[in-house]
């Protein structure tokens, strides 16, 4: 009888521990949770943001982030800004400028965004797909000047609807990037500390679904130490906590390129003017210019 015991407590505890699950993502319930992060935008021009998302609602105005200093100075991106389509828009005070999606986010299942601005140029990718682009972005990060609130899940317009849905895979670029490393860094988690890289959130905590009351803080691997402040999270059960599975499989690791050294070769003969040269990664050979 002691055996028969002893088998059944093991076959309980084995059976616990195989669905007390680590989280892999977090879950906004739409009414009152979000995310604020510390500053780690730098003044400079080039930039790119990426997170995966699973969207619950369709409402107008719904924001996966905002970041702003006051009513004409921010950067947002809407689940549907009135069109259905997501967009991207970034105002410095002059009025706002956009770039747009084709296809709409909700009730899709898991996707992969990808905002990147270089120069005058940006472009909004879907899953490593450009589907939409603006080359004449003329409002930059040093427009705005250094942004004071980050906002992961809120809009900075109080009145419009909280984000109700899930987020994964949050990064932070000071540096833009092009589509070959869009492509690269997709279905992984970059595990690593990247040139550029300002903040980069896993979302890999807690107990999936469980009671996580004392996971309040949103761990940031870049290196950086820019963790963010879960708020209005309940922090049990599966509508406003950790949860799991996420957008990417937990320890999938992105093979990050490295960075070499191009040099220009302004009569396109294949070789390199030794005199003149440029540091990057691997994927992105700059125009006129050769390894």
């Amino acid at each position: 009888m002691k055996k028969l015991l002893l088998a059944a407590g093991i076959s309980c505890l084995v059976s616990f521990a195989s669905f007390a699950q680590t989280g892999a993502t977090l879950r906004f319930d739409g009414q009152n949770d979000f995310v604020i992060i510390p500053p780690s935008l730098s003044s400079t021009n080039d930039f790119a943001i990426q997170f995966w998302v699973k969207c619950d609602t369709n409402l107008v105005n719904q924001r996966v982030f905002s970041f702003w200093n006051n009513p004409t100075q921010y950067m947002r991106f809407s689940i549907n800004e009135g069109t259905g389509r997501p967009r991207f828009t970034i105002n410095a005070g002059t009025g706002e400028q956009i770039v747009e999606g084709i296809s709409p986010l909700f009730w899709s299942g898991w996707n992969q965004v990808t905002i990147t601005q270089q120069g005058n140029t940006c472009r909004y990718f879907l899953n490593g797909i450009q589907e939409g682009i603006n080359p004449t972005m003329s409002v930059h990060l040093s427009d705005i000047g250094p942004i004071a609130n980050y906002w992961i899940g809120r809009s900075d317009v109080l009145s419009e609807p909280f984000f109700k849905g899930t987020i994964d895979e949050f990064r932070i670029w000071n540096k833009t990037l092009c589509p070959d490393e869009v492509n690269a860094y997709l279905n992984c988690e970059i595990n690593t500390q990247e040139p550029g890289l300002s903040a980069n959130y896993h979302f890999n905590q807690g107990i999936a679904g469980g009671n996580n009351s004392s996971i309040n803080l949103l761990t940031d691997a870049s290196g950086n130490n820019f963790h963010g402040n879960l708020l209005g999270f309940l922090l049990q059960g599966i509508l406003s906590n950790w949860i799991s599975p996420g957008g990417v499989i937990t320890g999938a690791s992105c093979n990050i390129a490295p960075n070499v050294t191009f040099y220009e070769d302004a009569d396109a003969d294949g070789f390199g003017n030794l005199q003149v040269s440029m540091f990057g990664s691997s994927l992105c050979p700059p125009p006129g210019f050769v390894l």
